[in-house]
């Protein structure tokens, strides 16, 4: 069986619009999150690979190691929690159907996440 992602979570979105009750509205946005995390998941995992050596597979960091070094894809799997277990239908919207700041990252958020960031830091040196 194959599941569309991106199609499921704009699923559970709609029907959480259309919940005649609160606490459904509240279990369908917690299941369309729950498909919300696994896509994210994907994607993280995609730059996992990309940034490994899979070449090397007795020095190859786990997957879990990997993760805990970069903080910021905690913090937003900790936001994605908190806004489902809120019953925030805006987590589950397409990001070309919000409008501009709200919920894409400013200018500002973008420094302060730079800044508060635990990973590795490169300094790119421009020769003229």
């Amino acid at each position: 069986m194959t599941v569309n992602l991106k199609t499921k979570i704009e699923e559970y979105k709609i029907k959480a619009e259309k919940a005649m009750d609160e606490n459904e509205a509240r279990r369908l946005i917690i299941r369309g999150v729950q498909y919300l995390k696994r896509y994210f998941l994907l994607i993280v995992f995609q730059s996992y690979l990309e940034q490994t050596n899979v070449n090397a597979l007795n020095e190859m960091e786990s997957f879990n190691c990997w993760i805990k070094r970069h903080l910021e894809i905690i913090k937003m799997m900790d936001e994605m929690e908190e806004a489902s277990s809120i019953g925030n239908i805006q987590i589950l919207s397409m990001v070309d159907s919000v409008p501009p700041g709200a919920g894409i990252a400013l200018t500002t958020e973008v420094l302060e996440v730079v800044k508060n960031r635990k990973g590795k830091r490169y300094v790119v040196v421009v020769i003229r």
